[in-house]
């Protein structure tokens, strides 16, 4: 796959201010945006990964800041924040979806295998935050494509090859198919954002220590708020 262009990743959030942890140890935050149409699998995805579980019944995400910190999987001094923004999958908060695209450091960008509208959808994301980094003056950073729903894979919409061309070669980004729901290739859509940004190991550690590290969630409502007055997404 032709190589990504590297993640520039701050000290301590997306403005590029340096923090130490609780621990006293020195943290990278890294922020990934997680996208797509709605009902693909998004919060699923994020809640299977840091949780070990999906929610058990659907509800509209508008958007919702997850955050755990991890320990390097090497031994080192250095601790990764892994922020995970889950946004909405409509198109009605056009203000926090310019600045997701913006302020992002890494895209995950959700399909359903099963459905062909979503892909297309994907196309449309990839355009607009393309457009939206051009206005500012910012490259593309790391990029996976996921093709979630993978246990439909008996009403496939999307080819498996055609995803993956699109993906990895047109696009020049990851790809990766998985079943959110029973927890298949979960971790390798991590490990493949990390991997582009030039952290592989902090997934395994990630996913090892996933029940021992409490996560921190912020809904829209005071994530903005803390935004207002710190300048950050950082969550205290």
């Amino acid at each position: 796959m032709p190589p990504q262009n590297g993640l520039q990743v701050p000290s301590s959030n997306p403005n590029g201010n340096g923090a130490v942890s609780t621990t006293g140890q020195p943290s990278t935050t890294v922020r990934i945006t997680v996208m797509g149409a709605a009902r693909v699998g998004k919060s699923s995805l994020i809640h299977q990964f840091l949780y070990g579980r999906v929610p058990g019944q659907y509800s509209a995400t508008v958007e919702e800041l997850h955050r755990r910190d991890f320990g390097a999987a090497t031994g080192g001094r250095n601790r990764l924040a892994l922020e995970l923004l889950d946004t909405s999958g409509s198109y009605q908060f056009p203000a926090m979806r310019q600045l997701a695209m913006t302020t992002a450091q890494a895209f995950i960008l959700v399909f359903a295998i099963d459905d062909a509208e979503s892909f297309e959808e994907v196309r449309r994301l990839r355009s607009d935050i393309l457009q939206a980094r051009s206005e500012r003056k910012k490259g593309m950073p790391p990029v996976v494509v996921v093709g979630n729903k993978a246990d439909l894979a008996y009403r496939r919409a999307v080819g498996y090859e055609v995803a993956e061309t699109v993906a990895t070669i047109d696009w020049e980004h990851g790809y990766v198919e998985c079943s959110a729901l029973e927890g298949v290739n979960v971790t390798q859509v991590f490990h493949e954002v990390l991997m582009q940004s030039k952290m592989p190991e902090v997934i395994c550690s990630a996913n090892r220590r996933r029940q021992s590290c409490p996560a921190q969630v912020h809904t829209h409502k005071k994530l903005y708020a803390n935004r207002a007055k710190r300048h950050s997404c950082i969550i205290s």
